[in-house]
C-alpha cells in the first residue's frame, strides 16, 4: 500500500507537466488521484480548507451551484458548471502531497518543455517564411505550445520556482539559473506583456518590501532597472509594438484601439451592467446571456467589418476574471472571489516567493478568463492552493522572508 500511495505525487507531477501539451491526460489522471486519496482519506489533514481562504472560495463555489440549480440552467449549460468542479477537487486532492518540492520540480520541466518546443516550432516557421510574427496574436498563438498569455505566465512561474529550489538544491544552482534565465529571455522573445510587467512589479515589491539593501542601493537598482526598460523597449521593436508604442500618444491611442481587444471587450461589459435583466447582487441568469450580449455589442460598435467579423467568429469572452463573475455572479460572486484572493495574500504577505505568485495570478486574473477554460482551472486551483497549504500560511512563523 505504501509503494502505491508512493507514486502519488509523481502522478500529479505528469499531470502538472502534462497539463499544456493534453487536455485529455490531466482527466485521466485526476480519477487516479482521486483512488489513492481515498485508500490513504485516514492520514489526511482537512484543517487547511477550513482556513478563511478556501472557505470564501468553497463558498462561491456552493453559491454558483446553487444559482445554477435555481435558475435551472446547469443542465444546459453543463459545460461551463463542469469546470468548477475541477477547483472544487484539486484542493482536495492536494492535500495528500507528501513533498511540495516534487512539484515544484516538475513545474521547472514544465515550463522548459513549453519554452524548447515553442522555440523549435518559431525556429521551423522562421526558416520557413522568414519571419518573426510576434505582433500578431493570432499568428503567435499558432507557434506556442499554450496561447501566449498563458505561456508568458507559465514562465513567469518557472522563474520563480527556478529560484526557490535553488535554496533547497543548491549543487543544481547552475542550472536553476539558467532555468531562470531562460524563462525571462523567453518573456522577451514572444513579446508576453503582462508577463513582462508582472517581472518589473515583483522585482519592485521585493526592492521596497523585502530587499534588506541599503536605501541608496535600492534607488540604484531600481534606477538601473528602469533604464534597462526603456533602452529594450527602443531596441525591441516586438516588446515596443506589443505596448502600441508610436510616436506620438494620439498614434499610440489609435493603434491600442485597432489591436487591442479589451479596448472593445471591457466597455461592452459595462455596458452590459446597465441592462435590466441584469441583477446586481446575482448577475446574469445564464452564461448564453452573456454570449449573446457580447456578440450584439460587437456588432453594433465595430465599423470594420473585418475587424467586426473576427470578434463575432472569435466569440471574445470576457478576458478579465473579475469582471466575468461581476457578469455572471454578481456583486456577491465578486465579493466572495475577491475576499478569497484578498484573505490568500493577508496570510503569505511575510514570504516574497508565495506572495509572487499571488501577484502574477492576480495579475493573469486581470487579463485573462481563467476559469473558462479547462487548463485555466487547473492552473487557478493548483497554484492558489500550493499558496494556501504552503508552511508559512496562517502566520506560521519560518526560516525567513524569502522562500520556503
Amino acid at each position: 500500500m505504501k509503494k502505491i500511495l508512493g507514486i502519488y505525487d509523481y502522478i500529479f507531477a505528469i499531470l502538472l507537466i502534462g497539463l499544456p501539451f493534453s487536455k485529455a491526460l490531466p482527466n485521466i489522471l485526476l480519477p487516479l488521484l482521486g483512488l489513492l486519496f481515498l485508500l490513504n482519506i485516514k492520514n489526511v489533514n482537512f484543517k487547511p480548507l477550513l482556513k478563511p481562504p478556501f472557505a470564501l472560495l468553497y463558498v462561491l463555489l456552493v453559491y454558483i451551484f446553487i444559482k445554477g440549480l435555481v435558475v435551472q440552467n446547469i443542465f444546459i449549460e453543463w459545460s461551463h458548471f463542469k469546470k468548477y468542479l475541477i477547483v472544487f477537487i484539486i484542493p482536495v486532492l492536494l492535500l495528500n502531497l507528501k513533498n511540495i518540492n516534487t512539484i515544484k520540480v516538475s513545474m521547472v520541466i514544465c515550463v522548459q518543455s513549453v519554452i524548447w518546443v515553442s522555440i523549435a516550432v518559431i525556429t521551423i516557421n522562421y526558416l520557413t517564411t522568414g519571419s518573426l510574427p510576434f505582433t500578431n496574436g493570432e499568428k503567435v498563438n499558432q507557434l506556442l505550445v499554450m496561447e501566449r498569455p498563458y505561456a508568458g505566465f507559465f514562465a513567469v512561474l518557472g522563474f520563480l520556482f527556478s529560484l526557490n529550489l535553488i535554496n533547497k538544491h543548491p549543487r543544481y544552482k547552475t542550472c536553476l539559473m539558467a532555468s531562470a534565465v531562460i524563462t525571462v529571455l523567453f518573456v522577451l522573445l514572444i513579446a508576453a506583456r503582462i508577463s513582462f510587467l508582472t517581472l518589473i512589479i515583483m522585482l519592485g515589491i521585493y526592492i521596497l518590501f523585502y530587499s534588506k539593501l541599503p536605501s541608496k542601493l535600492r534607488g540604484f537598482i531600481i534606477a538601473g532597472s528602469v533604464a534597462i526598460v526603456a533602452v529594450l523597449f527602443i531596441f525591441n521593436d516586438n516588446m515596443a509594438k506589443r505596448f502600441f508604442i508610436e510616436e506620438s500618444w494620439e498614434e499610440s491611442v489609435a493603434v491600442a484601439s485597432d489591436y487591442e481587444p479589451r479596448l472593445v471587450i471591457w466597455p461592452c461589459a459595462a455596458g452590459m451592467a446597465q441592462k435590466t435583466s441584469y441583477n446586481l447582487l446575482t448577475g446574469f441568469k445564464t452564461n448564453k446571456e452573456i454570449e449573446t450580449n457580447y456578440i450584439n455589442c460587437y456588432s453594433g460598435i465595430i465599423k470594420n467589418p473585418s475587424k467586426k467579423e473576427y470578434y463575432l467568429s472569435e466569440k471574445f469572452n470576457s478576458h478579465n476574471q473579475f469582471i466575468d463573475i461581476a457578469l455572471s455572479q454578481g456583486l456577491l460572486g465578486l465579493l466572495l472571489f475577491s475576499g478569497f484572493l484578498i484573505s490568500l495574500l493577508l496570510h503569505v504577505h511575510k514570504n516574497f516567493f508565495y506572495t509572487a505568485i499571488l501577484i502574477a495570478l492576480m495579475l493573469f486574473l486581470l487579463v485573462e478568463n481563467v476559469l473558462y477554460r479547462q487548463a485555466g482551472c487547473y492552473i487557478f486551483s493548483i497554484f492558489a492552493t500550493i499558496i494556501s497549504i504552503n508552511p508559512y500560511a496562517y502566520n506560521v512563523k519560518n526560516e525567513g522572508n524569502t522562500c520556503s
